[in-house]
């Protein structure tokens, strides 16, 4: 379990993802994402495998954020974090993406701890369906 104020820096970062992802906004998505981070998953549509640097990731993300105007369809929710000193795991389930057809993922946040600030080093991400 992590502790108290390494939670609430890892929730921190966790929200901000949430934000960026929604809008699609690189601005807010850059500087919790290690230079080096990588973007792991499957679909949609299904079979369709994704193997990203962050880079190629925030050109995906701006392209199709994950709430688009009008929005207010998507929700996303911080799960549980794992850590261990300066590693931790995230899990977060999204839901409502794209509007009515109920694409849902949960992803998996690998994180590190680099100097004072928390990082996203790795996205793994499964799809559940809707939206094919």
């Amino acid at each position: 379990m992590a502790k108290i104020d390494e939670y609430d820096a890892i929730e921190k970062v966790i929200k901000q993802y949430i934000e960026g992802a929604a809008k699609g906004d690189i601005k807010l998505l850059a500087p919790i994402f290690d230079e080096k981070a990588r973007l792991f998953g499957e679909g949609p549509p299904k079979g369709k495998r994704y193997d990203l640097d962050r880079d190629a990731y925030f050109k995906d993300q701006a392209a199709m954020p994950l709430d688009p105007p009008p929005g207010g369809k998507y929700r996303a929710r911080l799960v549980s974090v794992q850590q261990i000193g300066p590693s931790a795991i995230a899990i977060v389930e999204e839901d409502g993406c794209w509007g009515p057809q109920n694409v849902s993922f949960v992803d998996i946040f690998s994180m590190s701890k680099i100097g004072d600030q928390w990082k996203i080093v790795n996205k793994t991400y499964t799809w559940t369906g809707g939206g094919d």
